[in-house]
């Protein structure tokens, strides 16, 4: 795990709000991920699949949907 995160440093760089960069920073990066995860979530919903599937081995409250009968 350690050499994956130093693999992704250099991708990551907080940038300046009044500069130009022509890369995404790290909190573009984090923010596409969490947006990339809610419409793979949704889009599930709407075709009928649980969405307690996609997040498979993550036994804990942290992760619990509720269920459409709550």
């Amino acid at each position: 795990m350690r050499e994956e995160v130093i693999r992704l440093i250099p991708k990551l760089v907080y940038a300046d709000p009044r500069g130009r960069l022509k890369t995404p920073d790290a909190f573009d990066i984090a923010v596409q991920g969490m947006l990339d995860r809610i419409e793979n979530v949704r889009n599930g919903k709407n075709e009928g699949r649980d969405p307690r599937a996609d997040f498979a081995g993550l036994e804990n409250d942290k992760f619990k949907f509720p269920d459409s009968t709550d």
